[in-house]
């Protein structure tokens, strides 16, 4: 529930948060400690105002919010959200019914149980189309309730942009036949507290399809957090029996904070690959096992500096991709992030506020190939009157990637410059502008020229149009055709589109 006052000197908002919304970590006696932290952004003149004034990117970001003594409340909840659903389709003269339910109950603040019943995502957001044509998968966050609300437990991240439980592969495309995506029958979650540790379990089944069996997914996660320090582990199996493959992924994570302003987290896995005759191939069958492990340091010495340091190697066996969401294998690699804030500029000055960021990649296959490196120069600025612009530089170094032929071999790749930067105009006034150019060198020589503009106007409060124009102009753009073959093309887009959100 939430309420604003206004009167002569001002006004005040008021929100009221149920106990139940949040877990309940270890109580003794009639008191509990919470944690918390506000903040007011004025975009107008891009200051942020916090309660506690502590730095959104530090290392002990969460563990240096404000500590408060309270009351402990007893709260339960019971929610249950029945639907039913039609569809006909005028092609084939058919029509479908539907009928499911979600329940969540919370019979207090350590307890948590969610299920769902044959659910219906008709009405999700569907996703922005994608055409992706290099060898990494593009990852696509979830816009499922069920599968956003009270999975923050199973949110474990690797390096690499990874995740060892991506939940959109829930319902994904089958293994085989031409659907391009699978009913779930039912998911449940539960997940508790009792003292210092946290644990829960999560599950999901697929109907079968016209050509596959569905599959089953299932994931236990444990973790004990005390005195700065967190230990946990995650398990998750994936049962494919279209393709004969059962995956399982093992997982241990540990962080410390050493200190103010450091910190220190790592991760080990495992997957266990197994595949029987009927899903076998020449180079995949029996049982395969993969490790790999990544380690990170922060360390914030006062208020402008901030350094981040990541050490990751994977062997070519770990694969998390039947639940969770991989890049790629095969990999030892060195990552360095130091950013260097101007908090506040002299008065004088158009700028407000801002940060340089020196980012270095260096990069190896398990057996030594070098792949190649980079190493990127951002800037950003935060103006006196709300805009904001970014600049960035990246360097690429000679070195191999081994990924562009799909596995039939390794192209040498030369030098590689990219540079561009864009612009945010005020967020002010009925119209509105976002203008972006970036030029960089997709193939072996050539630069690409890509300019953005985004002009948008606010009729009123809730109707915005927009007008996003893109042009892009590409003389050596690189694919990968077939084999071990790769082709070279002239490419030239033009994009105009008109947003209307009301």
């Amino acid at each position: 529930q939430a309420a604003v006052h206004e009167d002569a000197t001002g006004w005040s908002a008021e929100w009221c948060i149920p106990w139940s919304v949040a877990p309940e970590g270890a109580a003794h006696g009639d008191k509990r400690t919470i944690a918390i932290y506000a903040s007011r952004y004025i975009k107008r003149y891009a200051h942020r105002y916090s309660f506690p004034a502590i730095e959104m990117l530090g290392a002990n970001f969460v563990r240096d919010f404000q500590h408060l003594e309270v009351p402990r409340y007893s709260s339960s909840s019971l929610v249950w959200l029945p639907y039913v659903s039609l569809t006909h389709d005028t092609l084939d003269n058919s029509s479908k019914g539907r009928v499911g339910a979600d329940v969540f109950w919370k019979p207090n603040g350590r307890n948590q149980l969610s299920a769902s019943l044959n659910p219906d995502f008709g009405q999700v957001e569907s996703d922005d189309l994608i055409v992706n044509f290099s060898a990494v998968e593009t990852f696509l966050e979830d816009k499922r309730p069920f599968f956003t609300q009270g999975l923050q437990l199973f949110d474990l991240r690797t390096n690499r942009n990874g995740r060892l439980v991506n939940t959109r592969r829930i319902g994904a495309a089958p293994d085989a036949g031409a659907e391009t995506d699978s009913n779930v029958l039912a998911a449940a979650k539960y997940t508790g507290i009792r003292g210092d540790d946290e644990f829960g379990v999560f599950g999901a089944a697929e109907d079968h399809s016209t050509q596959a069996q569905g599959r089953r997914y299932l994931a236990a996660r444990w973790r004990h957090a005390h005195g700065g320090s967190d230990f946990g582990y995650l398990g998750t199996a994936t049962l494919r029996p279209a393709l004969a493959r059962d995956a399982y992924v093992h997982a241990i994570d540990y962080s410390q904070r050493l200190r103010t302003g450091m910190a220190f987290s790592a991760q080990a896995m495992m997957s266990d690959i197994h595949v029987g005759a009927a899903g076998a191939t020449a180079t995949d069958s029996g049982v395969t096992r993969g490790y790999g492990a990544w380690a990170r340091f922060d360390y914030q010495p006062g208020t402008r500096w901030q350094h981040k340091l990541f050490a990751t190697w994977y062997d070519r066996h770990l694969d998390i991709n039947d639940l969770g969401y991989q890049e790629r294998a095969d990999i030892v690699q060195l990552d360095s992030v130091s950013d260097f804030f101007t908090r506040q500029y002299r008065t004088s000055a158009p700028a407000e506020s801002g940060f340089w960021e020196l980012t270095t990649n260096l990069p190896y296959s398990t057996h030594g190939q070098r792949l190649a490196a980079r190493v990127d120069i951002n800037h950003e600025f935060q103006w006196r009157n709300g805009a904001e612009s970014f600049l960035f530089y990246i360097h690429e170094f000679p070195g191999f990637d081994d990924l562009i032929t799909r596995g039939n071999g390794a192209l040498r790749m030369p030098t590689r410059h990219n540079y561009g930067g864009d612009y945010r105009s005020p967020a002010q006034g009925r119209f509105r502008y976002y203008a972006k150019f970036v030029a960089r060198e997709q193939g072996f020589t050539g630069l690409t020229h890509q300019l953005n503009f985004e002009p948008s106007w606010f009729l009123t409060d809730n109707l915005v149009l927009g007008l996003p124009l893109e042009l892009s102009n590409s003389p050596n753009w690189l694919l990968w055709t077939a084999g071990s073959q790769v082709a070279t093309y002239r490419r030239h887009e033009f994009h105009l589109g008109l947003n209307a959100s009301w």
